[in-house]
């Protein structure tokens, strides 16, 4: 994409054909988020032998404009820029209300909009639960381990 965010005109005809191409294929998986579980699952699926299309909301944070390094709010001056930093640097701009008190609070949870996720605002971290983590569930840590193996060798 040019600099300024403007397409040129063949990199807008290649985009308009990669869009249909896309438009027309029966896909065996259409895949909402690129987060860990819905990019370990399309990249099972894809493994074996599956089409998958992803559908991300955010950009990559490759894409030209993403804003790395720091967390996003060290760079917002103003609120009336805050949108844009937040959607720039991969961060769910939308609100909710924690209800879970006497009055509703009004906050941005911490969450990835973006390819990878949130899993991309906290380094991919992928923790085991304990033995103690599985006491009242009908699965034990033994029972997880071989998944837990394998989300390891792919992250």
């Amino acid at each position: 994409m040019a600099a300024n965010n403007k397409l040129t005109q063949s990199e807008s005809q290649v985009e308009s054909q990669d869009l249909s191409r896309i438009e027309s294929t029966v896909w065996d998986f259409v895949i909402v988020g690129t987060g860990m579980g819905g990019g370990a699952f399309g990249l099972r699926m894809a493994q074996a032998g599956h089409s998958v299309l992803f559908i991300e909301k955010g950009k990559a944070p490759s894409a030209s404009g993403a804003i790395k390094g720091q967390f996003a709010e060290t760079y917002v001056k103003n609120e009336g820029e805050r949108e844009d930093i937040m959607k720039r640097a991969g961060r769910r701009t939308e609100a909710i209300f924690d209800r879970s008190g006497r009055r509703a609070k009004k906050l941005t949870p911490f969450l990835g909009s973006g390819v990878g996720g949130s899993s991309a605002l906290y380094g991919a971290v992928l923790e085991r639960f304990q033995p103690v983590d599985f006491e009242k569930w009908p699965i034990s840590a033994r029972d997880m381990a071989p998944h837990y193996d394998l989300a390891e060798r792919l992250f």
